[in-house]
């Protein structure tokens, strides 16, 4: 482990040294600012529908947005999306430090704006 651990700074020095560097952003560097991660967030809508979420696998946490928003609608599913979501939130240190490492692009999963707030916080801006 130790030697892949070296071979992957590796890399990212070399990506960031050649201005290739993409980045790979998931809800898991929000958490840290206080919004839920995905499989929380997925968590609140299978228990709202009834689904037990114990034993369930990636596949079926994919599946069960798209079941509460078949079983209650687009109204219910965005209400509930937005009272999620309806806090102040912060960009954290992990935003910061993935800026700093100025890389040529972000891939984001994320639903938030939190990157872009921290490079604008760093004049970066995206």
């Amino acid at each position: 482990m130790e030697a892949f651990i070296k071979e992957s700074k590796r890399s990212i020095k070399h990506a960031m040294e050649n201005n290739k560097l993409i980045i790979f952003v998931g809800s898991g560097v929000s958490t840290n600012s206080g919004l839920p991660s995905w499989w929380s967030l997925v968590a609140k809508l299978a228990e709202a529908i009834g689904v037990e979420t114990a034993g369930l696998n990636q596949d079926d946490y994919l599946k069960i947005p798209q079941y509460y928003y078949n079983a209650r609608g687009h109204k219910e599913y965005y209400d509930l999306i937005n009272k999620v979501f309806n806090m102040s939130v912060k960009s954290n240190p992990i935003h910061s430090k993935l800026i700093e490492m100025k890389p040529v692009h972000f891939i984001t999963t994320n639903y938030d704006e939190l990157i872009k707030d921290s490079a604008r916080e760093k004049r970066n801006i995206l």
